[in-house]
C-alpha cells in the first residue's frame, strides 16, 4: 500500500505543499527547482518569483551547491 502512494506524484506534492518546513530545491547550479508554500511564507517570495533563479537571490547563507570535487560551497552567484 505504502509502495503505490510513493509512487503517486500527486500524493508526494502534496506532503510537501502541506509541510510547515519550508522546502527549497535547488539543481547542482544553484538554480531554484521547487519551492513550497512554506518557504514561500518564510522567504517573502513566491515560487513563480524565484523558480529558475540562483538561490543567492534570497540572501542567505544556508544555500549551498555541490561541486564536480563533492565539496559544498556557498552559492554566492
Amino acid at each position: 500500500m505504502i509502495e503505490r502512494l510513493f509512487n503517486d506524484r500527486q500524493f508526494l506534492m502534496n506532503i510537501l505543499e502541506t509541510m510547515t518546513d519550508g522546502i527549497m530545491v535547488v539543481d547542482k547550479d544553484g538554480n531554484i527547482l521547487f519551492l513550497n508554500r512554506s518557504a514561500e511564507d518564510m522567504t517573502g517570495y513566491k515560487r513563480d518569483e524565484v523558480i529558475g533563479r540562483q538561490c543567492s537571490i534570497l540572501d542567505t547563507s544556508t544555500c549551498m551547491i555541490q561541486t564536480e570535487s563533492g565539496k559544498q560551497k556557498q552559492c554566492g552567484l
